[in-house]
């Protein structure tokens, strides 16, 4: 029996459709394909057992079917290949760049990568997927460097950074500028970053000292990616919250992404205390779910593919689908919201059940 649209069920379960999406019966049609596309992932996959080191525990998200093998090419592997271009426009935009695809492949972009270099260093504002010899399109970002407005080029190099995961959820929940300025401002605070010359996300994560703190994070969890070859995401949490879901459409793309990843979600990490309750894995699945009963809608992207906001009570994401299948999904808790633990010793039947109809 085919389930009823996920704005129905955000609507049955107390969650208001958000102005400007229509009801059940005038849903678009890119719309409710996108909804499927979801589902369709949400359905496909399984949460592993987490890994865990200090307050950084990150659960595996495993497909049982690979939807979209495509062999995307990553923003640093086209930029440092000089198949992608990526120039300030004539007129020098704070938030918008202009970029290009010069090879046969499929580039894709992730919301919150930083491109370095030209007037300012920026992130990628939504992600984006740029077809074969795709001409020259404006594209969204924000600037995470206020103070620098000159620069020798005018062409953007890779940095091999993402910048940490709140900042990439404050720029996603509230498409302001200045909040992005204010978060990396307190994130070089909480950190007790020493402030640089300019205030440049990628150099306070560099600073030897946060990256002191960092290193033995990464030491311990890099293999995460290779635990299991069907990986393709992650629910991380982080001093005892669930702070993202990413899960991407093959373990291929999100194996070159793991680093960044990784990264993005200890620098969330270092600077929070420990906690002692702990999510498991029930908490991680249903947080997964609520990209089910999610309301979705659509934004616009200059790119390929359709692009999604998933907007739920307690959740914030997006989603990128091309050819019905999710290249990549994130969800996030909304800011200032708790994914609350259940209680230590309540039998975990839900999470069992499920696990037990997807062996069947």
């Amino acid at each position: 029996m085919r389930r009823p649209h996920s704005i129905l069920l955000a609507l049955l379960a107390g969650t208001a459709a958000p102005a400007g999406v229509p009801g059940l019966s005038g849903v678009p049609a890119r719309a409710a394909r996108g909804s499927d596309a979801i589902d369709r992932l949400v359905a496909a996959v399984s949460v592993g057992e987490a890994s865990r080191y200090r307050n950084l525990t990150l659960f595996p998200v495993r497909l049982r079917r690979t939807q979209d093998d495509t062999p995307y090419v990553t923003l640093d592997e086209a930029l440092k290949r000089g198949s992608l271009v990526i120039t300030e426009l004539a007129s020098a935009d704070v938030n918008r760049v202009r970029v290009r695809n010069r090879s046969s492949d499929y580039v894709f972009l992730l919301a919150g990568e930083i491109i370095a270099g030209a007037k300012q260093d920026r992130m990628v504002e939504d992600d984006l997927l740029l077809p074969p010899h795709s001409p020259e399109i404006a594209l969204g970002v924000f600037c995470t460097e206020q103070g620098r407005w000159s620069g020798r080029s005018t062409t953007f190099e890779a940095s091999g950074v993402a910048v940490h995961n709140r900042l990439r959820q404050v720029a996603k929940e509230s498409r302001s500028q200045s909040r992005v300025w204010e978060e990396v401002t307190e994130k070089a605070g909480s950190l007790r970053a020493a402030r640089p010359e300019t205030s440049a996300a990628r150099r306070v994560y560099s600073q030897s000292e946060v990256q002191s703190r960092a290193r033995p994070y990464a030491d311990n969890l890099e293999g995460f990616a290779r635990r299991y070859p069907d990986t393709v995401g992650v629910v991380a949490v982080a001093g005892g919250e669930i702070i993202v879901a990413d899960v991407f459409c093959n373990p291929s793309l999100f194996r070159k992404l793991w680093p960044k990843l990784l990264e993005s979600y200890v620098l969330d990490a270092i600077d929070r205390s420990d906690a002692s309750g702990r999510v498991d894995r029930y908490e991680a699945e249903r947080f997964l779910e609520n990209a089910r009963r999610a309301a979705i809608v659509e934004r616009s992207t200059p790119g390929t593919g359709d692009l999604y906001d998933l907007r739920a009570s307690r959740v914030y994401g997006s989603a990128l689908v091309r050819r019905d299948a999710v290249v990549h999904i994130d969800l996030f808790p909304r800011l200032g919201d708790v994914i609350t633990p259940r209680p230590s010793g309540t039998p975990d039947l839900d999470f069992r059940r499920r696990q037990q109809e997807q062996r069947r």
